[in-house]
């Protein structure tokens, strides 16, 4: 018995003995593996370079060659591509950053559209190059999504999203400072128009046309100051960042986030002196609130102003406040009744007006003669 035992734990040391260097190259392997998962293609190269060394000195250390012959090739494959695709992604990236040039434009908010148009395209030839070469390279299904964790990836990334218009802070600086003035002019028009319309509400005198003038023309200057609020928001799309610390500067010093506070309390106001609106109408109220949303989002990043959730959900109640009139409904049953009933009663009238010809039409019976 105890020669058995002997002999079994002989026959399990050399078992363990025999199977240890391969479970170290599995565990270099699983580790190369998941370098490469993490977008550390550098890494995986190294570790597979170091297990085919290893496995050269120790051929017991993969004694099936299914490491090899199969694994480790398939690996070093996947990260050289995955190499290769990096340099393509980073001479992208450097080549836009040196072709990029902007024109210089007059101050105004055409010429905030017309960078936004660029950037618009600029960042989406950037974006279809990079998936141009993404498609131009194999590469498992598995390590594809990893690609999204190399360096340059991201670095064209954030070129595209962020980093393009970025470069436009110096010009927009300039433009902001403009566009802040008009704004303030739109802005004393709309107060002025505002107060005049509240003397005409207590004087008896003025008529309904007048005053629904005045609510139109503040109406329209509403949203020649939502416009203005949307070019200034428009240049500071992307994070916050040293490059366009100039332009946010010149919105703080131009107050922008106080003309912003009062635009939302006029809005408030406004919504609430409209006492009904149809199904249309009412989507635009919505929209406009949305978009004094995204306007308080963007400002706050930027630390142009501060929060104003609490004002923008007075301006919801007094949205949702608004009644809004329902379309007449076509009622399909009367129109179909109606013609049924006139179809029926001209067959009426028809059948009354043939009878009646046909007893005109009809001769009397002749009398039989007397006896």
């Amino acid at each position: 018995m105890k020669n058995a035992i002997k002999i079994l734990t002989v026959f399990f040391i050399l078992i363990l003995g025999y199977n240890l260097p391969a479970q170290d190259i599995e565990q270099l392997y699983k580790q190369a593996k998941s370098a490469l998962l993490d977008g550390d293609y550098a890494k995986a190269s190294t570790m597979v370079a170091d297990m085919q060394q290893r496995i050269q000195l120790d051929p017991n250390m993969d004694p099936n060659g299914a490491y090899t012959k199969k694994l480790l090739p398939r690996l070093e494959q996947a990260a050289d591509n995955m190499e290769e695709i990096a340099m393509a992604l980073d001479a992208l990236y450097k080549n836009t950053q040196s072709t990029l040039v902007f024109p210089e434009l007059p101050p105004s908010a055409d010429a905030v559209q017309q960078y936004t148009d660029m950037v618009k395209k600029a960042s989406q030839q950037l974006l279809t190059r990079r998936d141009s070469i993404l498609a131009s390279h194999e590469l498992d299904p598995e390590f594809r999504e990893a690609v999204r964790k190399v360096e340059t990836y991201s670095q064209v990334e954030q070129l595209a999203t962020s980093g393009i218009i970025q470069q436009l802070s110096d010009k927009f600086a300039g433009i902001a400072v403009v566009l802040t003035d008009s704004l303030k002019s739109i802005d004393k028009r709309y107060q002025d128009l505002t107060a005049q319309l509240e003397k005409m509400k207590k004087s008896a005198t003025t008529n309904r046309a007048e005053r629904e003038k005045l609510q139109k023309q503040l109406a329209q200057l509403s949203q020649e100051r939502m416009n203005y609020m949307n070019t200034l928001s428009e240049m500071l799309i992307g994070e916050p960042t040293p490059e366009n610390q100039q332009l946010r500067s010149a919105l703080i010093d131009n107050n922008v986030g106080t003309v912003f506070n009062g635009v939302i309390q006029n809005e408030i106001k406004r919504v609430q002196d409209i006492s009904e609106v149809d199904s249309a109408g009412y989507k635009e109220l919505v929209k406009q609130y949305e978009r004094l949303r995204n306007y308080n989002q963007i400002f706050i990043k930027n630390n142009i102003t501060e929060d104003q959730s609490v004002a923008l959900a007075k301006y919801l109640a007094a949205v949702n406040g608004v009644k809004v009139l329902s379309p007449t409904k076509f009622n399909f049953v009367l129109w179909i009744l109606i013609p049924f009933l006139a179809i029926v009663i001209l067959l009426i009238i028809y059948y009354f007006w043939i009878n009646r010809g046909t007893k005109k039409a009809t001769p009397p019976p002749a009398s039989k003669p007397s006896v």
